[in-house]
């Protein structure tokens, strides 16, 4: 990976490397087996005995995210119909790891990304999600919970950078083809296209909730088993939690969410679609840079059929 990466580690780390800062942490565990779950943009994450997960933090200043799970993570998982993670050790410190670092039991299930969206009963699961959603967003922690997390508020308006949007066409171009850029930079640069700015109240989001940390039921992928990674969540427009989807399930799972939500304003709309495709191409980027081939394809197809010819 290229050094200067947002999303690169600032030192090597791995199984191994796990295993000695778990053990000398948690040494009631006894012997460890640790293996690579999987590293994304701020954590690299172990299962350990085929039991837990266990999340290190690849920065530094990621320390903070962490530590904002582990004061709403409970609270959240007390009051929502989904499994969440719940941390049965926190800010662990070890010799071998230079920051905090937590686990907790592995919650079963695959990713959403993992699975084709033909083999899922989307409006089952959109209503589902919808309804999941609509529950989060009416949520407000108490105001002592809030301080403690640092949990901040504010609306998300990174999409639409131009030289990000010029970045990631480049690419697109390359290892695509110059047809697929060009539907995108047409469709983002239409002024008819462009999601108005939200200025309604402000709602407590997930804000990475993709494919990616969506889990599913292999036997019966409409059945959600958890939601993962918790440590973007803040106070803003309640439509990014529906971008983020998007990605993967493109127009008919928008759809049957925001049927299950609730919100029929066709501004909503809009605007979770608008941001849905900025971030379908931020993350082919990011897949396609990173060698997840698979993932890149998925969201690739989302590319494909959601931007207008």
């Amino acid at each position: 990976m290229t050094v200067g990466e947002p999303w690169a580690a600032d030192r090597p780390f791995d199984a191994e490397g796990a295993k000695r800062a778990i053990q000398s942490a948690l040494p009631e565990l006894g012997s460890v087996d640790a293996r690579l779950l999987g590293s994304g943009w701020d954590f690299d994450a172990f299962e350990v005995n085929q039991r837990w997960v266990f999340r290190f933090p690849r920065r530094e200043n990621v320390q903070a995210r962490l530590r904002k799970d582990l004061v709403l993570l409970g609270w959240l998982a007390d009051r929502l119909s989904a499994p969440l993670p719940r941390y049965e050790w926190g800010a662990l410190t070890a010799p071998a790891f230079p920051y905090v670092f937590s686990g907790y039991q592995k919650l079963m299930g695959i990713q959403a990304i993992e699975v084709q969206l033909r083999a899922v009963e989307y409006e089952q699961l959109g209503r589902w999600l919808g309804r999941f959603l609509q529950r989060l967003h009416a949520l407000r922690p108490p105001e002592a919970l809030l301080e403690k997390a640092g949990l901040k508020t504010g609306i998300t308006t990174s999409h639409g950078c131009e030289e990000r949007l010029r970045e990631y066409l480049t690419r697109l171009r390359a290892r695509v083809g110059g047809a697929l850029a060009m539907r995108a930079q047409r469709f983002f640069g239409d002024a008819d296209c462009v999601a108005l700015p939200y200025e309604g109240p402000l709602a407590l989001v997930h804000e990475d909730c993709h494919a990616g940390h969506l889990l599913l039921d292999p036997d019966a992928p409409e059945r959600v088993t958890g939601i993962l990674d918790w440590s973007d969540m803040w106070f803003s427009d309640p439509a990014q939690d529906f971008a983020r989807i998007f990605s993967w399930g493109g127009d008919q799972l928008l759809d049957s969410m925001l049927r299950g939500y609730g919100a029929a304003e066709p501004e909503f709309r809009r605007r979770a679609r608008y941001i849905g495709l900025w971030l379908t191409l931020k993350e082919w980027a990011y897949f396609d840079k990173t060698g997840k081939v698979a993932w890149a394809a998925r969201v690739q197809t989302t590319l494909e059929e959601a931007l207008p010819h």
